[in-house]
């Protein structure tokens, strides 16, 4: 595997990722290690939403 370095901005936004799981368990390990956390629930899913 090719390892690649790429220089970037410090001044560039963020950009959101999605982690899916089937299991709940899954997605809280994940929402576990994240800062500033608000969880949103629509219907059945849960959410969450933080910084890394």
């Amino acid at each position: 595997m090719k390892s690649v370095i790429v220089k970037g901005n410090s001044q560039s936004p963020s950009q959101p990722i999605i982690i899916q799981g089937s299991m709940p368990i899954e997605a809280q390990h994940f929402a576990a290690l994240l800062d500033n956390v608000v969880i949103e629930k629509t219907g059945l899913f849960v959410f969450y939403k933080g910084t890394l």
